[in-house]
């Protein structure tokens, strides 16, 4: 894991010329190497503490990101979306006009109802069946991934540690 107060203790420091030593904290000015002063030391310690701030800010939503990516790569969702655009093509061109509120009303049967996706997609045509299962299984998980950054926000806010919901399975 990155340490990202040491990585913003040396970005100030090379951003100003700051050279520190176990004694001292000197800066590089116009060629010359001095001592800062206690106003410039306070004024360091300051933008040290936002630069900290920052720093763990960041690291709570890269957190956020890792446990979606863990359970739902970038890979596998640039898969689902290539399928989600193709299946969405051939049924609208079929004549399913309300596709997107099926899909919705079965994902969130899913998700809300707890019902089993063979339930769900019982009265859908057999023919269109896998179409309508991998509409349903990317709703799914992308509402599942909205619920986690939800959480992982409301998380961040309260000063806690977020409690995930489960990644969904479908079997």
């Amino acid at each position: 894991m990155i340490n990202f107060k040491r990585l913003a203790i040396k970005q100030i420091t090379n951003c100003i010329g700051l050279s520190i030593t176990d004694k001292n904290i000197n800066i590089f000015i116009d060629g010359k190497n001095r001592q800062l002063t206690s106003i410039e030391l306070k004024r360091v310690n300051v933008r040290i503490k936002e630069l900290e701030a920052e720093a763990d800010a960041d690291a709570k939503v890269k957190a956020i990101e890792l446990h979606i990516y863990a359970n739902y790569s970038q890979k596998t969702q640039a898969q689902d979306n290539g399928w989600v655009q193709n299946f969405t093509t051939k049924l609208k061109a079929g004549g399913v006009n309300d596709l997107n509120v099926q899909v919705v009303g079965f994902a969130t049967s899913f998700l809300k109802d707890g019902k089993k996706l063979n339930e769900i997609l019982a009265g859908v045509d057999v023919s269109v069946l896998p179409m309508y299962e991998k509409l349903v299984k990317v709703a799914v998980k992308n509402e599942w991934a909205y619920l986690v950054i939800q959480e992982g926000k409301k998380a961040i806010a309260e000063n806690r540690k977020p409690t995930y919901v489960e990644f969904p399975k479908f079997d």
